[in-house]
């Protein structure tokens, strides 16, 4: 039998993502989350459109700008290679240098233990809520639109928009927090940029959480988050991550 190798689908390469700056609000109670976006991109040479992944997301808005100019364009959907695309009109064409990519959009929180996902544990008897994701390998796309294959790295400034209760998690320390400027009672997470890096190893949590921690013998803090009252839960997987760290630490000759 003669098998046929399908060639691997990739994006076009002549636009790529330097930046996304990502604002995310979690609703647990339709279990759902707004999105907005922009992205930074480099464009390498004339593109009559431009074209990211994304799926299980509701794009209510997108256009691109190069310059002070807005570029007229529609969007175009891709179901099966996962894929959406801004086009501009017949007449326009994004040229060579820099260009930004706003979005709107609308997405689902799953229970598929993919993307950004909902998770439900009890606490005193009472179930309650919390959220999470899980990107590798191409799983991104299903939280945020973004250029979703490891070799199209970029840096990642994340805000996450939550219940006044609860806390957000995230890749990198907080950089700012703080209560919501309108009269909603959500409170504002504002996380440092991170270095380069693939979009599945973007991460990203938010509920309820208490934590233990420790440092290493470098002075690097640890900690561990959990539910509440399963702190104890958590003391194994710090006591190997500091032992883990020392390993990497010796193996690879960098520091953390």
């Amino acid at each position: 039998n003669l098998h046929i190798i399908k060639p691997r689908e990739v994006l076009p390469d002549n636009v790529a993502p330097d930046h996304y700056d990502i604002e995310l609000t979690p609703d647990f109670d339709r279990f759902t989350f707004q999105g907005t976006e922009r992205v930074r991109l480099s464009v390498k040479s004339g593109a009559d459109r431009v074209t990211f992944n994304a799926i299980e997301l509701e794009i209510d808005e997108a256009y691109v700008m190069q310059g002070d100019v807005r570029l007229p364009s529609h969007i175009e959907t891709d179901e099966k290679l996962e894929r959406v695309s801004v086009v501009f009109e017949s007449s326009v064409a994004l040229s060579e240098g820099n260009a930004s990519l706003f979005i709107k959009f609308t997405g689902v929180l799953n229970d598929k233990l993919c993307g950004f996902y909902r998770s439900s544990y009890l606490d005193g008897g009472v179930k309650k809520w919390m959220a999470s994701t899980q990107f590798e390998a191409v799983d991104a796309r299903k939280a945020f639109p973004c250029w979703d294959e490891p070799a199209l790295k970029a840096t990642f400034a994340l805000r996450l928009v939550v219940p006044q209760h609860m806390q957000a998690l995230s890749n990198m320390p907080v950089a700012r927090c703080e209560m919501s400027e309108d009269a909603s009672g959500l409170r504002v997470f504002e996380f440092e940029t991170t270095p380069r890096m693939s979009p599945y190893i973007v991460a990203f949590a938010v509920g309820v959480f208490e934590y233990i921690e420790t440092r290493t013998p470098e002075g690097v803090l640890v900690r561990v988050y959990t539910t509440p009252g399963k702190q104890h839960n958590g003391q194994f997987a710090m006591d190997v991550t500091v032992k883990t760290l020392a390993y990497y630490n010796e193996y690879f000759g960098t520091p953390y």
